[in-house]
């Protein structure tokens, strides 16, 4: 009706969808930036991805430290600390790293931006990057099995896994995929150190893995060196990261990982047990991993060569050692000769007995005259006579010819006698030092309880106390062995008196008083050719 007083009711409007946060809220969100924080990812990250702003930045000579306090507030030095989230989460990066200085360029880290566009590529950031996603299926092999037990429900923890190569490791990392249900980013080390900074790649690897809530797998682990700590950013999020280091042969022992729990495991096979470790504990299954498990030692064919080279310096040194005798073949025992069998006993003829011969008649003895006594007596031998009937000598030295037995006497040499050897001369004492050269010495390196050779050899180089080393020196001067004489030659160069005197000392003791004293080579003469012109058939050469 026209008249009535009733107005239509206006249609409900339909409630608007929340809106979703930005990349950089949601970035700011997980990482706990604050307001400063958060206007430097949105300045560099706006620079990336305008090209008006980065031409306009461009021509002020880019976006430093002072442009950017310009542009956020006086803050930016603090937020830009290696120890703040900005950093420590390879969020931006800011010069060669360090302490911030006011001409260092600020931009995003290596990644960043392509997370903030919505198309994150974790596995792009270096070769050898690959990421497992999880929910992968197949079977664990039986000895990565046992590894993987207990890690869901672990705290922030640093796995190290030694024994384990290249094709193992992603073997356990598709085997902690299944077992947890996260995904997992492995890096390659020994591929990151070809980057101009394996460390920040580290870092961005963490990063990656904490927005994604993946676990960081490192195979090859010893090639980085101690450059795996720029994993140890701190947790952020509601999961625990867990971070494993994987290498062949074995990882470096970690130390102040706070707040990440630390965990040795090795993928070597166990040692053989004794009979003693046998008869008392039982042993362990070849699939058990082992903590500190050494790998086996391998042979690289080269021990041959060290032996030789551990000789000739030690000839060079004057110290002779005979080579080992070479191994003797074994023995094949000769069994005994097969004896004929023996004869039948042969009956014996008795012999026939010969008629006695008669006995011929004893001829008178002669009278004794002049000649039959000068025949009887006894002749004296000749030197030739007596040597063959005196028994040889026990030595045999060198047995003489027979015209040098005639004429010399007796069938071999007599043993030339040592000539006497004069004493050799004593080593001078060790020189006193001069106390006032001590008057500022410093602080003396520890030693351990029983020092070894090398250990007392390297104290006496790098000792910064001149007391120490003069003491080691004397206690050396006597040692003749490579490290010693190394010791000795760097103390001579020492620009301290009294520790070049005493090494000078002490070398004069071991190779004698001309230890440095060069000797001048001749320069060799050629021998002139020769005058004679005709030395062959003319016309030859």
């Amino acid at each position: 009706m026209a008249g009535s007083g009733k107005k239509k009711a206006l249609p409900k409007r339909k409630a608007s969808a929340p809106k979703a946060p930005s990349p950089v809220a949601a970035l700011a969100g997980r990482f706990a930036l604050d307001a400063l924080e958060r206007r430097v990812v949105e300045i560099a990250y706006e620079l990336e991805r305008s090209l008006a702003a980065a031409e306009a930045m461009r021509k002020r000579g880019g976006l430093t430290v002072e442009r950017l306090r310009a542009l956020a507030g006086a803050g930016v030095d603090a937020v830009l600390s290696p120890k703040r989230a900005l950093r420590r989460h390879a969020l931006v990066t800011v010069g060669s790293g360090g302490m911030a200085a006011a001409s260092d360029p600020v931009r995003l880290a290596p990644g960043l931006a392509a997370r903030l566009d919505g198309n994150a590529e974790p596995d792009g950031l270096w070769l050898g990057c690959a990421r497992v996603a999880p929910g992968g299926r197949g079977d664990v092999p039986a000895r990565i099995a046992p590894l993987v037990a207990g890690l869901e429900h672990a705290g922030p923890m640093l796995l190290t896994l030694d024994g384990c190569p290249r094709v193992a490791a992603h073997d356990f990392a598709a085997a902690v995929s299944r077992h947890t249900g996260r995904g997992v980013l492995v890096v390659d080390g020994e591929l990151l150190m070809d980057a101009a900074d394996p460390a920040l790649l580290l870092a961005c690897a963490r990063r990656e893995a904490d927005c994604d809530g993946d676990i960081v797998v490192v195979c090859e682990a010893s090639r980085l060196g101690e450059r795996w700590r720029a994993l140890l950013a701190p947790p952020v999020g509601d999961v625990a990261p867990l971070l494993v280091l994987a290498d062949a042969d074995r990882t470096r022992e970690p130390s102040v990982t706070a707040p990440f729990a630390v965990r040795r495991l090795s993928l070597h096979p166990p040692a053989a047990p004794t009979a003693m470790a046998t008869a008392t504990a039982p042993t362990a299954a070849a699939s058990e991993p082992r903590a500190d498990d050494k790998a086996p030692p391998v042979d690289d064919g080269l021990g041959h060569i060290r032996q030789q080279a551990i000789r000739d310096a030690e000839r060079a040194l004057g110290i002779y050692r005979a080579p080992p005798p070479p191994p003797r073949a074994p023995v094949t025992p000769i069994p005994p000769p097969l004896r004929p069998p023996a004869p039948a006993p042969v009956e014996a003829t008795p012999p026939k007995a010969e008629p006695p011969k008669p006995e011929p008649p004893k001829p008178e003895p002669p009278k004794p005259d002049a000649a039959a006594k000068a025949e009887a007596a006894p002749k004296p031998e000749s030197p030739a006579a007596a040597a063959a009937s005196s028994p040889p000598p026990a030595h045999k030295p060198q047995k003489r010819s027979a015209k040098g037995a005639l004429f010399f006497g007796g069938e071999y040499t007599a043993p030339p006698s040592p000539e006497p050897q004069p004493p050799p001369p004593a080593a001078p004492p060790p020189p006193a030092p001069d106390p006032a050269s001590l008057a500022n010495d410093g602080a003396p390196l520890p030693l351990s309880d029983s020092p070894g050779l090398d250990e007392l050899a390297r104290v006496a180089v790098t000792s910064p106390s001149a007391a120490q080393r003069i003491e080691l020196i004397n206690r050396l001067r006597t040692t003749r062995a490579a490290p010693v004489v190394a010791a000795l030659r760097a103390n001579a160069a020492s620009a301290h008196p009294a520790v070049r005197a005493a090494a000078e000392s002490a070398m004069a003791a071991l190779f004698g008083p001309n230890w440095n004293t060069t000797r001048a080579i001749p320069k060799p003469v050629q021998t002139p050719p020769s005058d004679d012109k005709d030395r062959g058939p003319p016309g030859g050469w």
